[in-house]
């Protein structure tokens, strides 16, 4: 996710002569003014899983996750590009260049579902059915480059971006079927809706972020430059009235209106624990480009 450097950056900053190590504990959205007081916060734990692959239910609040099932990825490539080119001894004597290279670039679709349910007093709340997507183009370049007594030598580099991403999520809740849907596109905001047939939230991103920092001096709460906080997280409104907020960054964290009502409380930790899924299989999902060597 793009966290960037945040999450597990060591800062050394030389204060008078002395070295001091702070440390980036957490990283979090910073709250609207309604949710500052009155709001209930809770920390989406990441999944365990037992000894045969089963994944360990877990308690979040008064409620149980149970039944979590996550499927194997499926992924398809699709070659898009390929550039050949031989620069020639000369160049490489010259300018310390590769002899030729070979470069493709591919599409690459994957998709993996998952499901789980809320579960109070052995009652089931909510039943979710969830399918994630992802479009990406990569490329991958080969080169070719004199060694030693002549020996070729060959290297390859991939480099991978994120264009499009999907969560759709099927939400029974109360003999009602909520739709959750997540799209992030590599130009594009972040938007996000639940909605029935009869109700909608009303959601917008937050875009303020803060770090929390510890060091041998103390702790210190630090906010983030606007081009890390982009997308940060949402805030949902209900009926004009702000009642809950979600953190893409850090520790995936909800926080909820205490005016909530107990339907609509379920409903959004089923749509929590989605969120947090999401964020747990797919960790380049809101990360768009990267390396691989």
């Amino acid at each position: 996710m793009r966290n960037y450097i945040y999450l597990s950056i060591v800062t050394g900053l030389m204060l008078g002569g002395c070295s001091m190590i702070q440390v980036v504990e957490d990283t979090s959205v910073i709250l609207p003014t309604e949710l500052q007081s009155d709001t209930q916060l809770l920390r989406l734990k990441r999944p365990e899983r037992e000894l045969f692959g089963e994944i360990v239910d877990y308690q979040i609040d008064n409620y149980t996750i149970t039944e979590q099932r996550v499927s194997e990825l499926e992924a398809e490539e699709r070659l898009i590009a390929k550039d050949f080119q031989r620069t020639g001894v000369i160049d490489f004597f010259l300018f310390d260049g590769a002899v030729s290279y070979l470069k493709k670039k591919y599409a690459i679709n994957t998709a993996r579902s998952f499901s789980f349910n809320l579960v109070q007093n052995q009652q089931q709340k909510v039943d979710a059915k969830c399918w994630m997507y992802a479009l990406s183009e990569q490329t991958r370049q080969s080169d070719n480059s004199f060694g030693f007594k002549g020996h070729i030598n060959s290297s390859s580099t991939e480099f991978s971006s994120r264009q499009k991403t999907e969560l759709l999520c099927e939400l029974a809740h109360e003999k009602k079927s909520w739709q959750l849907r997540l799209e992030s596109s590599k130009e594009g905001p972040i938007a996000l809706e639940l909605k029935s047939e009869t109700e909608a939230f009303a959601i917008k991103t937050i875009d303020r972020a803060v770090s929390f920092l510890s060091s041998n001096n103390g702790s210190e709460t630090r906010e983030l430059p606007r081009w890390a906080s982009k997308d940060a997280g949402v805030e949902l409104s209900y009926d004009g009235e702000v009642v809950a907020a979600y953190s893409f960054i850090g520790q995936q964290k909800v926080w909820l209106s205490s005016q909530l009502s107990i339907e609509h409380k379920e409903l959004l930790l089923a749509m929590s624990q989605s969120l947090s899924i999401l964020n747990w299989q797919d960790k380049q999902w809101n990360d768009r480009d990267y390396f691989q060597m």
